[in-house]
């Protein structure tokens, strides 16, 4: 399907003080004809080409755990490849790792 348009699709994000969501608002459309009651339009963006994409549909935002970024207990092979990284200790991994590459035995 060809489509042709004189102007770009709005990437049009909307917030309120508990929730937000975009929605890909087609050349013609207006962005506040999907702003929900208790919602504000924070932004657009112009996106050309989006054909292949959802649009005039609200999209919600996926958000990750935030609790994943906190690092588990590692044990003590990984605290000692550690320290010996930030002491620059950690030479005879990288020849063995070039060996490997090179094919070269010692």
């Amino acid at each position: 399907m060809n489509h042709e348009f004189d102007a770009p699709f709005l990437l049009s994000y909307f917030t309120c003080a508990e929730d937000e969501y975009i929605v890909l608002v087609s050349p013609g459309n207006s962005p506040l004809d999907f702003c929900r009651a208790g919602y504000s339009l924070a932004g657009t963006l112009e996106v050309w080409n989006a054909f292949d994409l959802p649009f005039d549909v609200i999209l919600r935002i996926e958000h990750e755990d935030t609790e994943a970024d906190t690092e588990p207990d590692e044990g003590p092979l990984t605290e000692i490849y550690e320290n010996s990284s930030r002491l620059h200790d950690d030479d005879w991994l990288e020849y063995r790792i070039e060996d490997d590459i090179s094919g070269w035995e010692g």
